[in-house]
Order: structure tokens, then C-alpha cells, then sequence
């Protein structure tokens, strides 16, 4: 658990993202804006929660960073999970961050699945949660999200949320390698010297 521990503090040097854009709508609106043509659902919603932030009312940002992470929106999810975890805006509630991490992991963000890693070694939740996360790990990686095989493989590595499997753990690092993981290849590289 250990190497775990160490290789998610590399991973997690990269920040958050931060909240996109500056909006150009007041704090008091009380409701989104229409949907711009090409903007993702959720957008407005988190703009506007931005805004809410920024000025101070942390309860109604966390309040539309939670609707746009129901529209899938990952970067939503992300801060929503955040603020969920340190009970920023609301209660603290490691059960609400982990499921808006997860539905972050699982809609390709590398975040996300960093978020929801971080969370499950720094938090003690049943196995079952641990093993549920280790899955939402295999899904994403087969969606083609190369930290989640990263932290896949990191989990099979040290059998966490289940057996451990050298052999499928070497395959998914190797897979998140191939997408793009830097940190991934890093440890292929160092594999194959040995």
C-alpha cells in the first residue's frame, strides 16, 4: 500500500483544474443561462457557480457544481467531489465525493480518477467500496482513460479492492503508457530495465 501511497502523491502534483472561464453573469441570477449552441450541458451551471464562489456564497456554488456534475459535466464533478470531501459549502460527506468522483473517472477525466484514488487511500471506507472503485477503475481504463489504468494497475499491483495480478497489472500500465500516461511509461521504462 505503501508504493501506492508514494506513486499517487507523483501523480497528484498537477492541480485541480480551475473553474472555467470568467462569466459574465451576475452572482444573483437565479437561474443558468440558456444553452449556447456547442457548449457542453452543465457549462452554465458551473460558470455560475464559479461566480457564486468567488463571491463568497460557497453553498449555492457547491449547490450548481452539483447539478452540472448530474449533466455530466467531469470538471463539475471534480469540484463538487472537493467540496464534498472537506464539507466546503455543506456537509462533509466522503460517500458524495467518492460517487462524484467516480461518475468523473468513469466520463474520461484524469482528475477524477486521481481525485477518487486519493480519496480511497486517505479515507477508510469498507472493502466493498474499495473493491467497487477498483472496478470503476477496469471500466474506465477500457473506455480508453489512461489514468484509470494507471491506478488500475496500481491497484492489481498491491491487491487492492481485490487479488492481486501481476500479470493483467503489467498490461493495463503498459495500456495507459500506450494512451499517453507519462507517468505511466516511467515505470514501464523502469520495469524493463530490470
Amino acid at each position: 500500500m505503501d508504493l501506492v501511497r508514494i506513486l499517487l502523491a507523483l501523480l497528484l502534483i498537477a492541480p485541480i483544474p480551475a473553474y472555467a472561464g470568467q462569466p459574465t453573469r451576475s452572482p444573483d441570477t437565479e437561474t443558468p443561462d440558456i444553452l449556447v449552441e456547442g457548449e457542453r450541458p452543465g457549462a452554465a451551471l458551473y460558470a455560475q457557480g464559479d461566480v457564486f464562489y468567488e463571491n463568497g456564497q460557497v453553498d449555492r456554488a457547491r449547490a450548481n457544481f452539483s447539478q452540472a456534475c448530474a449533466l455530466d459535466l467531469p470538471e463539475a464533478c471534480d469540484i463538487y467531489g472537493v467540496m464534498a470531501t472537506s464539507g466546503e459549502g455543506g456537509l462533509q460527506d466522503n460517500e458524495i465525493a467518492s460517487d462524484a468522483f467516480q461518475r468523473s473517472c468513469l466520463l474520461g477525466s484524469r482528475d477524477g480518477c486521481l481525485l477518487l484514488s486519493s480519496l480511497y487511500l486517505d479515507v477508510d471506507f469498507p472493502a466493498l467500496s474499495v473493491s467497487k472503485v477498483a472496478q470503476v477503475f477496469a471500466t474506465a481504463c477500457e473506455s480508453e482513460n489512461a489514468s484509470a489504468c494507471t491506478q488500475s494497475a496500481l491497484f492489481l499491483f498491491e491487491g487492492v479492492g481485490g487479488p492481486k495480478d501481476l500479470s493483467l497489472s503489467a498490461n493495463r500500465m503498459n495500456k495507459a503508457c500506450n494512451l499517453g500516461d507519462e507517468f505511466a511509461c516511467e515505470l514501464v521504462n523502469q520495469t524493463e530495465k530490470k
